[in-house]
């Protein structure tokens, strides 16, 4: 029994103290945000669409694509054979996949 009343005061205890800390000490004051805007500004297309022709994306080397195709783990050389590797068209399609 006396030992039941000594755990209820030392958790009341450990309570109190609790909301001491919880109480008399002050946070940190928290830095005030910045300030955010309200409105966008427009943006301003500064070419005009007839002037510059879009350009047709470039067609990778046989060299790049073994490249990639190494950095993805895909195998190109000796694929059919001793020296028989992946064709162009063969690793276009294994990097698409």
């Amino acid at each position: 029994m006396l030992l039941l009343l000594l755990k209820a005061a030392i958790s009341l205890a450990f309570i109190g103290l609790c909301l001491f800390v919880l109480t008399v000490l002050e946070p940190d004051p928290v830095p005030p945000a910045p300030e955010l805007a309200t409105e966008l500004e427009p943006v301003v297309d500064l070419v005009d669409e007839g002037e510059v022709e879009p350009e047709e994306p470039r067609a990778l080397t046989v060299k790049e694509l073994r490249d990639l195709c190494t950095q993805r783990s895909i195998k190109w050389r000796n694929l059919h054979g001793k020296n028989k590797h992946m064709s162009k068209a063969e690793m276009l399609i294994a990097l698409d996949a």
